[in-house]
């Protein structure tokens, strides 16, 4: 069933005309028809069934039902990105909004190859966004991720602490001594230990994790001293050194694998 990404409000018995570009992708790529069905999203997390209307050159969906929500990843991941060299990033996005992810912050590393900024970045922004709605009509994700704006990693820092009072903040390493895994399943033990000392509550799964990924030639100690500080705590993800564009999709997988194994869903 093909899915489509409508920004409008998707109230079910009305009808939601299609973007220029969105009506040709439906005409004239995946040969659709008048009355066909298909499936609509707007990134609230929820799939409604839709009936396509075509009048002349234009394409509408009639909103038929709500479709059932998906049951979302209780462990919610995003990504600090510095940015890779090439279309790296493309790939970054499409992949682990696939897989779940809840949310990007790409930074301006010192070590980044690539430098963006005026139109050149906003062009990029936006191809970016093109990439995440892409990979979740693809892969059937109805949230959808944020994608902050490109930033100094200092004000990244800072935001996302602001953010994200109680998340996890794994600085990808390495040199780090202790692995993904003993981190993770360390604040589980906490959180369970917490909610048994007090009966009646409901144990808490661990909040955001927030996982810093530095570009190619890895993060420059001023950076790494600047997200200490911030309250990351230096993380080893793999025996191997894993390239930039890997790093995210491998840890998130890893990240989901263990709540399904601890039963957290």
């Amino acid at each position: 069933m093909p899915n489509f990404f409508l920004e409008d409000p998707l109230t079910v018995g009305t009808l939601v005309p299609f973007p220029k570009e969105t009506a040709h992708h439906a005409q004239k790529v995946l040969r659709l028809k008048d009355k066909d069905s298909v499936n609509v999203w707007n990134g609230d997390g929820q799939y409604r069934s839709a009936q396509l209307v075509f009048e002349e050159n234009k394409v509408a969906a009639q909103i038929l039902s709500l479709l059932p929500k998906a049951t979302n990843a209780r462990i919610q991941v995003e990504i600090l990105q510095a940015l890779p060299e090439g279309d790296k990033m493309d790939w970054i996005i499409e992949k682990c909004c696939e897989v779940g992810v809840s949310g990007f912050w790409p930074v301006q590393a010192k070590r980044s190859v690539v430098k963006l900024n005026g139109d050149r970045l906003e062009k990029r922004q936006q191809h970016w966004q093109r990439v995440a709605i892409s990979a979740c009509s693809q892969s059937g994700q109805a949230s959808l991720p944020t994608l902050q704006n490109t930033a100094r990693l200092s004000d990244a820092l800072e935001s996302i602490t602001e953010k994200y009072p109680n998340a996890l903040l794994w600085w990808l390493s390495p040199h780090a001594t202790q692995w993904t895994h003993e981190v993770f399943f360390q604040n589980i033990g906490m959180a369970a230990a917490a909610a048994t000392a007090s009966p009646g509550t409901t144990p808490a799964s661990p909040p955001q994790v927030v996982i810093a990924i530095g570009p190619e030639g890895g993060w420059a100690p001023e950076e790494e001293h600047m997200a200490l500080q911030a309250g990351f705590k230096p993380v080893k993800l793999a025996t191997q050194v894993l390239r930039t564009e890997t790093a995210a999709l491998y840890v998130t997988a890893q990240i989901q694998a263990w709540d399904l194994l601890k039963g957290l869903r």
